[in-house]
């Protein structure tokens, strides 16, 4: 593997940009500490459980980024059971759904996002609800990978008149938990998985909600869930009640936060907004995971509409680094590690940027995950 900082040198030198300031760089030598440990070298397989939580915006919920970050951690902690945890059937949602699993339904499905101001809605963990008075409808799961499988399903739900979700595929279901007061039901199943079908049973009046699936390997110690959705702000976060208690449900070692972009890409950017809304939303998730690390990470550069350079990414990468330093959290400086103002320009012209100089491109994003890994394990530094 490349020398981590070898490696950005060479980024920088073949995309052309400009080295961060001393500050930025002295912030990120002081966080650098391997926030995931390395495995026990003397072990075959990992012993070491590691469940992270990612939330973020569109930069996330494609699930390139953080793919590749899931790909590396999977090799990196020697996981040979690898399984995919959380789900969201966006495909059925009508939005882009991650590339390792296929999502599909029968009947009639209503989407709702936090990022509607309009929409009101008990949100969950990801921001968006799909919702049927539909006792015909189902989803369906399909995961791509071939070495990915679960043999338990945990179903985050909320429902009225006591609609209850059932599952059915090519295993048979030998124990069921029932979490009524965390909204969730457990599936264990008799042998390991790649397919799953959701359906509904019991009264037929009442509304059923779908919040997301974790589809597990028990017998795996490593876990990489994505909660992202297109749009999202830390403002479409709050919104969501159910969002502590789905947290619990997951349980998780390390929380990462990717928020930002959506806050300072708006015309009327509030800095203190930010992070006063990042403050709320990291005491929410202290609440609800009080054992894990948290790890904040900053907005990359980008142009605002029209493709104009804008201050914003900037600022808003300097309020989430102070937030992180006031609150004890680590922070990744993606920003200033990117190559700060302008940079999205040059991660265009040598293909790692997409047309629309917010988002990045497939290669981009591996490249953003292969730094941030390096990051999270201090492999190389």
């Amino acid at each position: 593997m490349v020398n981590s900082t070898l490696f950005i040198l060479l980024l920088r030198l073949f995309v052309g940009i400009e080295m961060p300031n001393e500050t930025a760089t002295s912030t990120m030598t002081k966080t650098n500490a391997a926030v995931i440990a390395a495995p026990d070298a003397s072990e075959a397989t990992n012993k070491q459980e590691v469940r992270i939580l990612h939330i973020g915006d569109s930069h996330i919920q494609a699930d390139l980024f953080t793919g590749e970050v899931r790909r590396l951690l999977r090799e990196y902690l020697r996981d040979t059971m690898p399984q995919r945890g959380f789900v969201f059937p966006f495909s059925v949602a009508a939005t882009n759904n991650p590339l390792d699993y296929k999502s599909t339904s029968t009947g009639s499905w209503t989407t709702l996002k936090s990022t509607d101001v309009l929409a009101m809605d008990a949100f969950g963990i990801n921001g968006i609800v799909l919702k049927t008075a539909d006792r015909t409808a189902t989803i369906s799961f399909k995961l791509k990978n071939e070495k990915s499988r679960f043999n338990r399903v945990r179903i985050l739900y909320t429902s009225t008149s006591g609609i209850k979700p059932r599952i059915a595929g090519n295993f048979t279901v030998i124990k069921t938990f029932d979490n009524k007061d965390s909204d969730f039901i457990d599936f264990i199943l008799d042998t390991k998985a790649d397919s799953i079908t959701m359906s509904l049973a019991g009264r037929t009046d009442g509304e059923f909600r779908v919040h997301g699936l974790l589809l597990e390997d028990m017998q795996s110690a490593f876990a990489y869930n994505v909660v992202g959705l297109n749009g999202a702000s830390t403002t479409s976060f709050l919104r969501c009640d159910n969002l502590a208690t789905q947290i619990k449900s997951i349980n998780p070692t390390h929380v990462i936060i990717s928020l930002g972009t959506n806050d300072a890409y708006s015309t009327a950017f509030s800095p203190q907004d930010l992070k006063v809304n990042l403050e709320k939303l990291i005491e929410k998730v202290r609440i609800a995971a009080p054992f894990a690390t948290l790890v904040l990470t900053t907005p990359g550069d980008f142009m605002a509409k029209g493709r104009k350079t804008t201050p914003s990414p900037k600022i808003a990468a300097e309020i989430i680094t102070t937030v992180a330093a006031n609150t004890q959290c680590a922070v990744w400086d993606f920003f200033n590690q990117m190559g700060g103002e302008g940079s999205i320009e040059g991660w265009y012209h040598r293909g790692l940027a997409s047309p629309d100089r917010l988002h990045l491109s497939k290669e981009g994003y591996k490249v953003q995950g292969r730094m941030f890994f390096e990051w999270l394990t201090a492999v190389n530094s």
